[in-house]
């Protein structure tokens, strides 16, 4: 057992051309790290942003307990958030990160953070309290066994699901003929 803040420390680089169409966000419902949607509300150096990099842990503050987490894919290299959604880099000789990722992921641990949680209205999972979180951490082949397998079964559901589709499509054709 290991506490985040012996392996994780947050990424702060700031970033430099202020572009509203490189900001990124974590979706609920573990649905993933995507590009935000331009607000036009956006004022100029109002909030300092942080440039991410692929391979980090991503989780919004106020929304973590809702599976709002992720790894920074590559497609969002160098796009930034905010500092209400932070980024961490994974020390790759002790963790890795799709293990973390994978870890928090699970609904009883993402919904149990809220324990950890700071504020009375808006709570908000501050990097201080994310740092003493403790997890399990195995040694670092039987993460990356762990990760391999559970990626393999991610694939065969998306597979099974892009199958699924096809086959509703096809019933739905057959029953208008």
């Amino acid at each position: 057992v290991r506490k985040m803040g012996e392996f994780a420390k947050e990424s702060r680089v700031k970033e430099g051309d202020n572009d509203v169409h490189k900001r990124l966000t974590v979706r609920l419902h573990l649905k993933g790290v995507e590009a935000r949607g331009v607000r036009g509300t956006e004022a100029v150096d109002s909030t300092q942003y942080y440039r991410r990099s692929a391979g980090q842990l991503i989780y919004g503050k106020q929304n973590i307990f809702k599976g709002s987490i992720g790894v920074v894919p590559a497609l969002y290299d160098g796009y930034a958030s905010s500092q209400d959604i932070p980024s961490f880099d994974i020390e790759e000789a002790v963790a890795n990160v799709y293990y973390i990722y994978y870890y928090l992921s699970r609904k009883s641990i993402y919904e149990w953070l809220e324990n950890f949680a700071g504020g009375s209205g808006s709570k908000r999972l501050h990097t201080s309290e994310f740092y003493n979180i403790k997890i399990q951490l195995p040694s670092l082949e039987e993460q990356d066994a762990i990760v391999e397998v559970l990626q393999l079964a991610l694939k065969e559901i998306e597979t099974l699901k892009k199958h699924r589709d096809v086959l509703t499509k096809q019933k739905s054709t057959f029953l208008k003929i």
